[in-house]
């Protein structure tokens, strides 16, 4: 007993001094040692552990990145590795194009939805540009026509469902306008509708699946092998301690059952043409064999189901919101603007004409700023070959450096009262349109911004002509601060757990 408990002090001493000597190393001769900042963020990443898994309501260390920017400057050394920028003049200079410089993206940051098959998960710069070329024809603008007739006939059950529920009382949007996106993603994607209008059950379920994913994100990013470890456990044990993971990991293994079948179909030699799907897009690419193994296409196919129903149905709840929340000053000239392009009320909504509406446009724009693109976290990368210069400071080629999409959103020097919802900011006659313009990229910049951009507009268009021109709403028990405000960094941003969500009723509740 005495040699084990000899040796136990033994181990437990040399970890200790481990940890102060790369303490000493990092705070005195570590690349970025000269970079202001908090001496204890650059000591230890657990710091940043501390905000975003044990504080209150946790994801908190966005707010904390703010903090120190305000006692420190625009750039900031946030933890060991990493330098954070507040400048929105900056951003150029960092989200570049493939042929403007290399950007990697920093491996934790690619590591935190576990996903590393997938075109987000991707690390090196070649790589990304391989994988996401084999979307671009499916996400292309040409393409996204093709979503027009899924998403009509979508929105036709989910008008028809809505108007049944309004009649009988309130109605959280949340689920239905979720089940409308993930079902319109499953049928062009893959050709398989979830079925969730059909089934509300269904629907509320796969909002907790969603927001499950997203709650894990803050320990996969800190925590890198938590998700293949989760993985490799029967889903039956993970089910014992927490359903809603469960139905995740059941998720992840299903889109594996589908690679694996549509590699299989793929190769057989009497098959007939297939329609241009997520599968057929990365088979029938110019990738190398072993980027088209199944467990790879698993990842991305995941991606897409969750990524491209969650944020678009958020951002089309967050617009419904916010012209209700400001329904005299923003209604009258929207029915004016739809009623000009559908004008019955069962006109099914056809994307062109919408494109062309300056207010409705002017709204879209206003919410995905106001929302910035949804994406609470930051988006660090590296120049791999080159180092960069921010004013006076030198980075080091290889430094993983990130900014944020809230700072330049948000920024009142470019977006004066940036909390307000004004979709005026967005109108021609706007003299500070131009330069609004060059600060927006709600959905990223360079090489590394959002791949389903044009599908996730398409659909904000469609839903929110719809929805207004069907409907006369009012909110209902819905609190801007409680339901709607960023309180947490959840990779997408997240309002307080008490949220209720968006929940409308009519305004003639006899009608």
């Amino acid at each position: 007993m005495e040699g084990i408990l000899y040796y136990l002090v033994l181990c437990a001493g040399a970890a200790l001094l481990y940890a102060l000597s790369l303490a000493v190393y990092r705070l005195f001769f570590h690349p970025l040692s000269g970079f202001p900042g908090p001496k204890i963020a650059a000591a230890t990443q657990w710091y940043e552990a501390y905000f975003d898994l044990v504080k209150y309501p946790r994801g908190q260390f966005m707010f904390e990145i703010e903090r120190m920017h305000q006692a420190y400057g625009p750039i900031v050394r946030i933890n060991p590795h990493e330098l954070h920028v507040k400048d929105p003049s900056w951003e150029k200079v960092l989200y570049v194009g493939y042929s403007e410089g290399v950007r990697d993206k920093y491996p934790p940051a690619a590591a935190m939805a576990g996903l590393p098959g997938d075109v987000f998960g991707t690390v090196s710069q070649e790589l990304h540009s391989m994988r996401r070329r084999a979307f671009s024809s499916l996400l292309s603008r040409a393409s996204i026509q093709q979503v027009q007739p899924i998403l009509q006939d979508h929105l036709e059950v989910l008008c028809k469902k809505l108007r049944t529920d309004l009649n009988q009382g309130a109605v959280r949007l949340d689920y239905s306008i979720l089940a409308l996106t993930a079902d319109t993603i499953g049928v062009y994607a893959f050709g398989e509708s979830l079925g969730l209008l059909e089934d509300g059950v269904k629907a509320r379920d796969w909002h907790r699946t969603n927001r499950t994913v997203g709650a894990m994100i803050p320990v996969i990013r800190l925590f890198p092998w938590s998700m293949p470890l989760a993985l490799s456990l029967p889903t039956s044990l993970v089910r014992a301690f927490d359903v809603d993971v469960a139905r995740v990991l059941e998720l992840r293994h299903e889109m594996r059952r589908q690679a694996f079948n549509a590699v299989d179909e793929y190769s057989k030699p009497d098959k007939t043409a297939a329609q241009k799907d997520a599968w057929t897009s990365i088979l029938g690419s110019k990738l190398p064999n072993e980027e088209k193994h199944p467990l790879r296409m698993a990842d991305e196919a995941f991606t897409l189901i969750v990524a491209g129903g969650e944020t678009t149905a958020r951002a089309i709840c967050l617009a419904i919101f916010h012209v209700l929340a400001n329904k005299r000053s923003i209604m009258p000239r929207l029915q004016e603007e739809l009623l000009s392009v559908m004008p019955e009320e069962m006109s099914a909504p056809e994307l062109k004409p919408l494109e062309r509406l300056p207010w409705l446009t002017a709204i879209v724009k206003e919410t995905l700023r106001i929302c910035h693109g949804l994406v609470a976290a930051r988006l660090p990368l590296i120049a791999r070959e080159a180092p960069l210069r921010y004013g006076e400071w030198h980075i080091p080629a290889g430094t993983p450096v990130s900014m944020s999409q809230c700072d330049t959103l948000y920024d009142p020097n470019i977006f004066p009262d940036p909390m307000k919802f004004d979709p005026s900011r967005w109108l021609p006659e706007n003299p500070e349109l131009q330069n609004l313009n060059q600060h927006y990229a709600p959905f990223g910049r360079g090489s590394r911004m959002c791949v389903g951009w044009n599908m996730a507009m398409a659909e904000m268009y469609m839903t929110i002509a719809t929805i207004f021109r069907r409907f006369d709403l009012e909110l209902y028990d819905t609190v801007r601060e409680r339901d709607i405000d960023l309180v947490r960094d959840c990779f997408l941003q997240e309002p307080s757990f008490d949220a209720k969500g968006v929940g409308v009723q009519l305004v003639n509740t006899s009608a």
